[in-house]
């Protein structure tokens, strides 16, 4: 078991770390970046120092924290693997976009998901809770009772949870919140991601065993009308004058983007990020620069790079079945600068906003 004072691993080769939780094993790991000649970067596991590559990996009973802070120790390490005079001398220059995307895209999807498991959470926040004397727990699963407990608390709409420490792990089922128990069967790696996901998925009505992608984007659209009630905040209307001020007329917050529509006098409205099938889908790196709006699409393709170097402009679509979006006059084709907000911004700005 590692901690932030033991002595980091070699990391030769690499291009970022990552803390990473394992579902089936309910430790946290730490994953290194690897872009292999010619190849495409991959997060491979973290092995301990002179283990080799199929030795023990670095683990952390400890939790997430520490996992990240370790994570960031090792990371602060790597900054000049990624200078771009030193890839261009290691010949490594056309592979540095791809290792760009594989590190950006990553942290995106763990922003996106914390923030959707905090909603699945505050949105259940009135729902009632068994009482603790009513929940049966079958006797193969009784060890795993006081953790059963402390999760139904937490997220009353789990119907599968993955619980256990380090060594004793165990998927339980319930079909209605009150009868828990294990399946037959021993449970997999993939039984344990769902049923991680799941504290997501069923937070917002999912099955956790549909396929992921198309999940997380009805969850979004379920999202949605919940970021608009942003606009209400004074602390969000002050950032956005800001940005405008600044000459910005989008913010990007985490899947959503705050547009001002001039035209009109429309003011501020939200809008859903998407991207481009040419751009990778969630792999894209944005680059600051303009989107070039020539039509009122509710989606935002930001600015991209393809892997051919090309600089693509962002501008706005509709999503499939939607049908056209009403197209704008030539002369009120508008460009649009942006800015993002990093970080867990998006979750910290939704936690201002009470629920009914």
């Amino acid at each position: 078991m590692a901690d932030t004072g033991t002595t980091l691993p070699n990391l030769t080769g690499a291009y970022d770390v990552r803390a990473k939780f394992d579902p089936r094993s309910g430790v946290w790991t730490l994953r290194r970046l690897v872009c292999p000649p010619n190849g495409d970067p991959k997060w491979v596991a973290l092995f301990e120092s002179g283990t080799g590559p199929y030795g023990r990996p670095v683990i952390f009973e400890e939790g997430r924290a520490v996992a990240e802070a370790a994570a960031e120790e090792a990371r602060r390490s790597l900054m000049i693997n990624l200078d771009p005079e030193r890839l261009n001398e290691s010949g490594a220059s056309s592979q540095s976009l791809k290792i760009s995307k594989a590190v950006v895209s990553r942290k995106r999807l763990d922003e996106e998901e914390d923030m959707m498991r905090s909603e699945a959470i505050k949105r259940h926040a009135a729902t009632p809770r068994i009482p603790v004397e009513a929940l049966v727990i079958d006797p193969n699963s009784q060890i795993y009772r006081e953790e059963i407990i402390t999760k139904t608390r937490e997220m009353p709409y789990l119907r599968t949870m993955m619980v256990g420490t380090f060594g004793s792990r165990a998927v339980v089922l319930s079909k209605d919140g009150v009868s828990w128990g294990r399946p037959w069967r021993r449970f997999s790696a993939h039984d344990a991601s769902v049923a991680v996901r799941a504290e997501i998925s069923e937070g917002f009505g999912f099955g956790p065993r549909l396929n992921w992608s198309t999940t997380k984007a009805e969850i979004r659209r379920v999202l949605l009308p919940r970021a608009n009630e942003l606009l209400k905040l004074a602390s969000v209307k002050r950032l956005l004058d800001e940005a405008l001020a600044a000459g910005k007329r989008a913010l990007v917050i985490g899947s959503f983007v705050f547009w001002y529509e001039a035209e009109g006098q429309v003011g501020w409205v939200v809008k859903a990020l998407g991207s481009s099938k040419a751009s990778d889908a969630g792999d894209t790196v944005w680059e600051a620069g303009k989107i070039v709006s020539k039509n009122h699409g509710r989606i935002v393709v930001l600015p991209y790079v393809k892997e051919n170097g090309e600089h693509v402009s962002g501008y706005t679509k509709n999503a499939a079945g939607d049908g056209p979006a009403l197209p704008r006059h030539p002369a009120h084709y508008v460009e649009i600068p942006f800015d993002r907000l990093e970080g867990d911004a998006m979750i910290k700005l939704m936690g201002e906003l009470p629920y009914e």
